[in-house]
């Protein structure tokens, strides 16, 4: 099973973590498990296009290729609040 945790501090968010997998097919195969990547994958790189983030500072894929990936997107505290929001 693929876990998600989104953290917020009032209404801003502020990390994502995801682990697991979702069991459809083996790993590296897995339709699902590529579809949640992909969003994950996609929301890190808007933070680096639009806001200006650094990926390397907030962005950690662990695990690769094995039943025990885990991605962290942990948002930088930096920009002004309409950036954050």
């Amino acid at each position: 099973m693929i876990s998600v945790i989104v953290n917020r501090e009032a209404n801003l968010i502020r990390a994502i973590y995801a682990n697991g997998h979702a069991g459809y097919d083996d790993p590296g195969r897995d339709i699902i498990c590529s579809g949640v990547s992909t969003l994950l994958f996609t929301a890190a790189s808007a933070l680096e296009d639009i806001c200006g983030y650094d990926s390397e500072s907030f962005f950690r894929v662990t695990g690769e290729g094995t039943e025990d990936v885990s991605l962290r997107i942990t948002v930088p505290d930096q920009g002004d609040d309409e950036t954050k929001n």
